[in-house]
């Protein structure tokens, strides 16, 4: 009877996982969610639990029938990249890059393109039947904090693994595919859709977005920049700058005012 329905254990899909869509979570992920709930729903976290009962607890789950996949099925989370302390030119142009991204990708049909959750698509049908609102990243009144929000989190790392790995292949697909060819082939693989809505605003030039006059939405990211995949070595590849963004779109105005640096490297998100 909660508004999130639990999940089948048995019979679903585990949906907080770091491997790719459509397949099983791990024993790290099942152990990942024991410990730390799904915040901002109905399941606490047993943060208390020594490794003994979480071991305990998973074996039960798989004498129940729940399938598991080998940690080497895995996504690698890459190494967080640095950004220095007060860089704002640096920050900004990073938020524009995954501003772009988050738009070319279409994130924005579901979140909405101020993160808000008010997408044309924001109310969905996820595989199993159950209908679900895109998550609002936006602050709701002056007390409420997003962060905390999160389902597996406010680290980079595990907005990374949410973005690259999705949740369900009608509801969030995830874009880790795209990156993994991006990364086989030196970066050079174009991101074919258009922004939307059209980003009128010169300083994307400065980030890698090209302009066609071909209609309505004129301008695009011509190719993904993927740390290590060339030989420049983009050390702050667009799969941080996204996650950078949503991070920044987790935060009050009031707060980027005040202090720009959203990157989790310099604490916790404010």
């Amino acid at each position: 009877a909660l508004d999130t329905p639990p999940t089948d254990l048995v019979r679903g899909t585990l949906r907080y996982r770091s491997t790719p869509l459509g397949t099983a979570a791990t024993r790290a992920d099942v152990a990942r969610t024991i410990q730390h709930g799904l915040p901002g729903g109905s399941m606490p976290a047993l943060a208390a639990a020594r490794p003994a009962q979480v071991a305990a607890l998973i074996d039960h789950l798989v004498g129940l029938g729940l399938v598991l996949a080998p940690e080497s099925a895995a996504r690698t989370v890459p190494p967080v990249p640095a950004l220095a302390v007060g860089d704002r030119a640096a920050y900004d142009r990073l938020v524009l890059r995954g501003r772009a991204l988050y738009a070319a990708l279409e994130c924005s049909r579901c979140h909405g393109s101020e993160g808000r959750g008010d997408g044309s698509d924001a109310v969905l049908e996820w595989s199993d039947g159950r209908r679900v609102r895109a998550r609002d990243f936006k602050p709701r009144d002056a007390r409420d904090v997003p962060a905390a929000r999160m389902r597996t989190g406010a680290t980079p790392e595990a907005i990374w693994r949410v973005i690259m790995n999705g949740l369900d292949a009608r509801g969030m697909p995830g874009v880790g595919a795209l990156f993994d060819e991006a990364r086989g082939v030196n970066g050079r693989v174009p991101v074919e859709r258009r922004l939307v809505p059209p980003l009128f605003e010169p300083e994307l030039a400065a980030v890698g977005v090209v302009v066609f006059d071909d209609g309505p939405y004129e301008e695009r990211l011509e190719y993904l920049h993927v740390a290590g995949a060339r030989s420049d070595d983009i050390a702050f590849g667009d799969d941080w700058a996204l996650v950078l963004y949503v991070l920044h779109l987790l935060r009050s105005e009031a707060d980027v005012a005040r202090d720009a640096m959203a990157w989790p490297q310099q604490g916790a998100v404010r």
